[in-house]
Formats: C-alpha cells, sequence, structure tokens
C-alpha cells in the first residue's frame, strides 16, 4: 500500500534499503529534511551531541549536558522560526541504539512524539500548525521497506 502525508505516523522504522524512495517521498511532498547520521551513536550522550549538531534549536543546547526536556523545548523554539508546514527527522544507522541505548531510544522516541503533537496546533503557541514526522532509518528486522 502506498502511504499518503495524511497516512504517515509520528515515528516511522524504515529499512536503510528504502532510503532514497523515502528521501523522494519526502522531497515530492515538499517536505523540509532534517538528516541525523547515527553513526556513533549509541546512548543518551551521543545522542544529544548528533542532535544539537543537526537539528533547529532554539535556545541552542549545551554539549555534555543533556536534559529531555530542554531538547523538546529546544527543538520546539527551532521548528517555530521555521516557515514550513512539513518537517521530516531522518535518523540513520539508529539500530546502534538497539546495542545498549534502548531505554534511550524509547525515551527520544517520546520526545519526538511530544513534540509532534505540540507543534501540529496552534493553541500553546506554535506559529502556525506543522507536520513534524521521524523516520527511524536502519538495518535489520525491526525495520520494513518504505512503500511511499
Amino acid at each position: 500500500m502506498d502511504k499518503t502525508v495524511e497516512s504517515i505516523s509520528v515515528i516511522n522504522f524504515v529499512n536503510r534499503v528504502s532510503l532514497d524512495e523515502l528521501r523522494l517521498f519526502l522531497r515530492e511532498n515538499k517536505f523540509r529534511v532534517f538528516e541525523s547520521e547515527g553513526r556513533g551513536v549509541r546512548d543518551k550522550g551521543s545522542f544529544f551531541a548528533r542532535a544539537i549538531e543537526t537539528l533547529p534549536q532554539d535556545p541552542e543546547l549545551v554539549a555534555g549536558d543533556p536534559n529531555w526536556d530542554a531538547l523538546v523545548d529546544s527543538l520546539w523554539g527551532g521548528l517555530a522560526r521555521l516557515d514550513d508546514s512539513r518537517v521530516a527527522i531522518l535518523w540513520l544507522e539508529v539500530e546502534k541504539m538497539l546495542e545498549r541505548g534502548v531505554p534511550d531510544l524509547l525515551v527520544a522516541a517520546c520526545c519526538f512524539q511530544r513534540l509532534a503533537s505540540e507543534v501540529s496546533k496552534t493553541e500553546h503557541g506554535f506559529p502556525h500548525p506543522m507536520l513534524l514526522t521521524v523516520f527511524l532509518v536502519g538495518d535489520g528486522e525491526n525495520f520494513v521497506p518504505w512503500c511511499g
């Protein structure tokens, strides 16, 4: 079954072999894309270091001080500065977190879920409704081919 923008979940597990198809789908559907390379990301600290390098923030996060609430607040502010109505975060090689960072991966996914809910409407001060979706891209049976 082909995906439509309306049927995309907030958190999506996509097999790396489908990455080119996913990128094409996002480009054709006018998503602003932020890619975060997952090589070396295995726990909370390394996740935060990569997020600081690749994701929009306001205020900017400080390296070495990983705080989940601060992450959500900073990303909220960074996304609010964008004019885009559709934003996708591609987190590549996320299977590395399965080695020793499963609890941190789950918390990060919850943070993205919360953030997507908050930016989808303006009632909490967000300037315009935004569709935020996160693609956890990896190798292995946990990641399914993208049908876009």
